[in-house]
């Protein structure tokens, strides 16, 4: 399913797959990790596609006639939905018609549900979905600043499987036009590579010392010291050096390293 898929198109979906009784249907948007929050209702907290389609079924299953009207739904953005449903359902064996109001808070993850959280009061659910909304735009926006910081955390405590892990799978990286691999590498396993041989050439520990880190659209250019001591040689370098990071998810997707920081700044579009 697309990332890129309405929100509120999915939520008239999910209410036709509910309305038909389509099990299956209104399963498929559900990521592999999802979680169903019940808790407020008393029906606890389901995790895993199995265990929320066994409750979604049961309760279908409670019922001879069940109906679902959307009131009111809001995308809230930052994949974020409220919805506020009227439900209309005639129990088993029973005649009489039961007339409910609930309202749903789901968390949208690369296009599918990671989350729902249910609530009998429908505006502690939107002022909830508001405050997730918020929350959620501002960590989103941090991301880029944060895994930049961790690369250079991950590198300086030696941990090279969570510094090569920042990176996307399919990644590319460009090393400094100078140096003796000059080619842009791509993938995890070839970057991996990559900074291994730089450990092997270097002797003792290195550090990488951030002394800038600004953003210049969807580029994160950070400058910095590199303390390093040559194997051969003995002799103690400082390598200044900027990178300009392309982030997406939480991944580091495209790099460039830059010996001229003006040239770095030139390439992002800003003046020094």
């Amino acid at each position: 399913m697309s990332a890129n898929l309405d929100l509120v198109e999915l939520a008239g979906r999910q209410l036709e797959a509910a309305n038909r009784h389509d099990l299956n249907a209104f399963m498929s948007v559900f990521a592999p990790d999802a979680v169903y929050d019940a808790s407020r209702d008393g029906l606890g907290v389901y995790e895993g596609p199995a265990a929320i389609r066994g409750l979604i079924g049961g309760w279908w299953d409670a019922f001879d006639d069940l109906r679902l009207t959307p009131e009111e739904v809001l995308d809230l953005g930052n994949g974020v939905l409220f919805a506020a449903i009227r439900h209309d359902a005639r129990p088993v064996g029973s005649a009489a018609y039961v007339n409910t109001h609930q309202a749903y808070v789901f968390v949208i993850v690369e296009g599918l549900v990671a989350r729902t959280t249910v609530y009998r009061d429908i505006d502690e659910a939107r002022a909830a979905a508001e405050r997730l909304a918020a929350e959620r735009g501002q960590t989103m926006s941090d991301e880029p600043l944060v895994v930049t910081r961790s690369w250079f955390e991950t590198w300086n405590r030696g941990d090279l499987d969570a510094f090569v892990d920042l990176y996307a799978v399919d990644a590319e990286m460009t090393p400094p036009p100078s140096w003796v691999e000059t080619e842009t590498l791509k993938g995890q396993s070839a970057i991996r590579r990559f900074f291994e041989g730089l450990k092997e050439a270097w002797e003792g520990e290195d550090t990488a010392v951030l002394l800038e880190l600004l953003t210049a659209g969807d580029k994160v250019v950070s400058r910095m010291d590199w303390q390093v001591r040559g194997r051969a040689s003995g002799i103690d370098t400082h390598l200044g050096i900027t990178n300009v990071n392309t982030i997406e998810r939480g991944k580091i997707i495209q790099q460039r390293h830059y010996l001229d920081h003006a040239e770095a700044l030139k390439a992002v579009g800003l003046a020094e």
